[in-house]
């Protein structure tokens, strides 16, 4: 399946590197998880001992993060993992509507 994208950008491409970037400067562990691929959210693994720091650190960077559980979509069919965190990233880029945040041993053995 391609790649969305608008002209040459791939669509979560940018987000994704900056939220890389944020946690690697921060000294973050984390794995990009999920469905990239599709453009609309962008999932990173952080170890549990982590996700305080990484939280933390994208707040402090201008992600804001949604205190509300129930605005992520929860309903059923939702065929992987609830994040532990979430962020609405909708405005800093429009292509992408969210930024989650998922708990290691949730996620990855």
């Amino acid at each position: 399946m391609p790649v969305s994208s608008t002209k040459d950008r791939v669509t979560g491409a940018e987000p994704t590197a900056d939220v890389a970037r944020i946690l690697d400067n921060a000294q973050v562990p984390h794995v990009l998880w999920g469905r990239l691929a599709f453009g609309l959210e962008i999932e990173f693994v952080i170890p549990d001992d982590h996700l305080e720091s990484a939280t933390n650190t994208l707040s402090t960077a201008g992600f804001p993060r949604c205190t509300n559980p129930n605005r992520i979509n929860l309903g059923y069919g939702r065929a992987r993992p609830v994040p532990d965190i979430h962020f609405h990233i909708e405005l800093r880029y429009p292509d992408c509507t969210v930024l989650s945040l998922l708990a290691k041993p949730v996620t990855l053995w």
